[in-house]
């Protein structure tokens, strides 16, 4: 196990506190799994909002974890691979190397796999373990042939676990292939003279401080992605079938006391009527009704402070994006007179 101080104790330790901090503010989430809604706030990869200039995620989701069984398995991984990097290449080069290959896998995830929405440090993961597979290869030692194959078989165990929990093989792959390239292109020899030398110290600096950005980010995600996060989470045809906003507001309000009451035929009809649609499942009455109660808390909010409340002046994007998102709350959050 690594030391209280390495880098990869300080790594593990930040998941920690990041997946707490979102069970304090999501509260009844977070025993077992998130919903893609906490997700999304927090930083996870969302490819449609990373394109559309929220370019953080690709190194926020890094530090977010989908359930308990991730973070453990991820802060295993890094515990076993972190230290042995640690040893060859010194602190500040394997937190930068962290950082790089979770940030290349993460955009390799955005442009290959463009749907998938994306947590976790398996493609950092993975990187290290290709960094430490690629010295071993070129070393062409017996220990560095035994250290290849220390990390193929950790490799192999990730692509395993990931195909249990339906991970993204895409960055997993990508972080693997970009840390081999890096770990093979380090002559050996020159390893052990180069620890604590200028160049490593700046690449510690630009790990480190890089880290500590994105750990803030995920700890306090900008108004931004919470404006993604609620419009993630309001059912697609929310935007059918009414005339009006407001309209639609009463509607869902009404099915949603509906199947409070018990009467779920009733609920989901006034549902259909409200949506323009039919053969709604009692699936998508409940997503709705979820987001009719995530709408209140947020209209508490703006109303108590204003935009400035729920979208912070420091996380807007360009003008047609702040005037998208103050009508939304304003149709919400406004009493009808």
């Amino acid at each position: 196990m690594p030391t209280f101080l390495s880098v990869s104790s300080l790594l593990w330790l930040a998941f920690i506190a990041i997946y707490f901090r979102m069970m304090v503010e999501w509260k009844g989430q977070g025993l077992m799994s998130w919903d893609a809604e906490a997700l999304i706030a927090h930083g996870a990869l969302w490819p449609p909002a990373f394109w559309e200039g929220q370019y953080w995620r690709i190194g926020t989701a890094n530090f977010l974890h989908i359930g308990w069984l991730h973070v453990f398995f991820n802060t295993a991984g890094l515990s076993q691979v972190g230290p042995a990097i640690e040893d060859v290449y010194g602190r500040g080069r394997m937190v930068f190397f962290f950082v790089l290959t979770g940030v290349l896998a993460m955009l390799a995830s955005a442009i290959f796999n463009p749907g998938a929405l994306t947590a976790g440090a398996s493609g950092a993961l993975m990187g290290l373990i290709g960094v430490a597979a690629g010295w071993g290869h070129r070393s062409k030692t017996s220990h560095g042939r035994n250290v290849r194959d220390q990390m193929i078989k950790w490799g192999v165990y990730t692509m395993l676990f990931g195909i249990v929990m339906r991970a993204n093989h895409v960055a997993h792959a990508a972080g693997f292939i970009v840390g081999a390239v890096i770990g093979y292109a380090y002559p050996t020899q020159t390893l052990a003279k180069t620890k604590g030398s200028p160049v490593s110290i700046a690449l510690g600096i630009v790990g480190g401080l890089t880290c500590g950005v994105l750990v803030l980010l995920a700890l306090v995600p900008p108004g931004s992605s919470r404006a993604v996060a609620a419009e993630f989470r309001k059912p697609k045809f929310l935007d059918q079938g009414v005339s009006s906003e407001r309209e639609f507001r009463v509607a869902i309000a009404n099915a949603c006391r509906l199947r409070d009451s018990g009467n779920l035929e009733g609920a989901l009809r006034e549902l259909e009527r409200a949506g323009g649609t039919d053969d709604l499942t009692e699936h998508e009455l409940n997503d709705t009704c979820a987001f009719l109660e995530h709408m209140k808390k947020e209209c508490v909010r703006y109303r108590e402070g204003g935009l400035d409340a729920v979208y912070p002046r420091e996380a807007r994007g360009d003008a047609q994006q702040v005037k998208a998102i103050s009508d939304y709350y304003r149709l919400w959050c406004t009493e009808k007179k």
